[in-house]
């Protein structure tokens, strides 16, 4: 083992099966803050969308605010489209922990910016933060999920993963309630900066985290019996210089060559994730202004009525989330959660307008929760542990760059209509789309004999399968 001893570098073995620390789920109780902070500060916007209105109602009109509004959140995906590639491609290089700690740096400094923005009412330092903050936190979800699917993807990475949903929804719960009820007790500003003090317990969480997952390595490299390890053909590179010159050369290939190792499935859940991501965050941006102009009236108090029932959303997905987790776990099925989960958004939509929404949000929450529990955690299985980083760098800035045009045209079709109901019918159609999506996954999923749910392990001897899969796909 002399060949392992630390030269100076925060190595991370990409391969390395974690499953029996001991210590795995204090690793996760502190992980699992990381991205209730991150949450906390995305739906601050939405929160205090009112408030924010009539905070620039003597620079701006209504319709020119709705519109700025809208690009706080098509600016921040725009962005995100492009930027999680970088973090992919660190995290293949340098490891999760180090760029754990650099997302949620990202977070605290974007969200300070974000507060100083809105105090000297200026849009385009709002818009800057917004891009730093979208880094932070499109970065935080899917390195969190590579940093600890080493631990728990033998048997519990759905529970995990729906843990950290269930404290993502967590954070947003806590903006959509304190934040209105921070700005009509102490104004704009502390409402705004809160998440600030948030993201400074949030970054001594990935400190602690990042400082165990050390130990476990140093622990587990020191008595670990390789004839165990999960990947053989990985381990014994150290012993075999041919195999580790050929993965040294596969470790240099481009982003585009990676890519044309996925499989046709990958990319539908891509795009499935992106479809129902924008169909759900895309009312949640609105989620304020739509509830007192449909259904509460625009009085002082409603903001703060209007958050709460926003929270109840969030809190059916934080809560939900672990439960479908545990489920896709134990059953798989994932493939089919989310045909379930495209009926359920599309519903939702349609009911929202004409129905008193308490049953529609709890559809859409539920809908939120099983795309968290099924198709984002079935990415681990699709592709090799060591291109990880990359993959859901693909997933992320697939459904950023589909949120970074929608947010946009629901803001146009508010401000040109004067309502939100063609906005509302917009976010339907996407719902609509991803149930059509769904079932093209299920009938794709048949045919790769259940891969989404881990029957198959993506390895460095499959490259070739997938390649000449998706050399079949772009002739389709």
């Amino acid at each position: 083992m002399e060949n392992k001893k630390d030269d100076g570098k925060d190595k991370t073995y990409h391969f390395l099966n974690k499953g029996h620390f001991k210590f795995r789920w204090i690793l996760l109780g502190f992980c699992i803050w990381i991205v209730a902070g991150a949450f906390f500060c995305f739906d601050v916007p939405a929160a205090l969308h009112n408030t924010l209105k009539q905070h620039f109602s003597d620079v701006l009109t209504d319709g020119e605010f709705e519109i700025y509004f809208s690009g706080l959140y098509s600016i921040y995906s725009f962005a995100n489209i492009f930027l999680p590639f970088i973090t992919g491609r660190l995290r293949d290089a340098m490891g999760d922990r180090m760029i754990l700690l650099q997302t949620v740096s990202f977070v605290f400094i974007g969200q300070g910016l974000f507060a100083y923005g809105v105090m000297v009412k200026s849009f385009i330092v709002m818009y800057l933060a917004r891009i730093i903050l979208g880094w932070g936190i499109e970065s935080v979800q899917p390195i969190q999920t590579s940093f600890v699917s080493p631990y728990f993807k033998d048997d519990y990475l759905g529970l995990t993963i729906g843990m950290n949903t269930l404290f993502a929804g967590f954070g947003s719960v806590a903006t959509m309630y304190f934040c209105p009820l921070l700005a009509l007790q102490y104004g704009l500003l502390v409402a705004t900066s809160i998440g600030c003090l948030f993201n400074l317990f949030c970054i001594v969480c990935a400190i602690v985290s990042t400082s165990i997952d050390k130990c476990a390595e140093t622990q587990m490299l020191k008595n670990i019996d390789y004839e165990k390890v999960k990947y053989m053909q990985l381990a014994q590179e150290e012993e075999q210089p041919q195999i580790n010159e050929q993965h040294n050369q596969q470790s240099e290939v481009s982003i585009y060559e990676q890519m044309k190792t996925y499989p046709k499935l990958f990319w539908l859940v891509a795009i499935y994730f992106g479809l129902n991501y924008s169909s759900v965050l895309g009312f949640i941006n609105i989620s304020v202004g739509f509830l007192t102009e449909r259904w509460l009236g625009e009085d002082e108090e409603s903001e703060l009525k209007a958050g709460q029932m926003v929270a109840i959303m969030w809190l059916i997905t934080g809560f939900f989330t672990p439960i479908f987790g545990f489920i896709a776990d134990k059953y798989g099925g994932r493939a089919s959660h989310c045909i379930i989960a495209g009926i359920l958004c599309f519903v939702s939509h349609i009911t929202l307008w004409y129905i008193y929404p308490f049953l529609s949000l709890i559809a859409l929450g539920t809908a939120n929760a099983i795309a968290y529990a099924s198709p984002w955690t079935g990415v681990v299985y699709l592709v090799r542990p060591d291109y990880l980083g990359k993959a859901y760098a693909v997933v992320v800035g697939t459904y950023n760059g589909l949120f970074s045009i929608f947010p946009i045209v629901v803001g146009v079709l508010r401000a040109y209509y004067g309502s939100y109901y063609y906005s509302q019918l917009f976010l339907s159609f996407l719902g609509f789309c991803s149930l059509i999506t769904a079932i093209l996954i299920k009938i794709e999923d048949v045919k790769q004999e259940n891969l989404i749910d881990g029957n198959k392990i993506i390895s460095a001897t499959s490259i070739e399968d997938n390649c000449k899969q998706n050399a079949d796909f772009d002739q389709i």
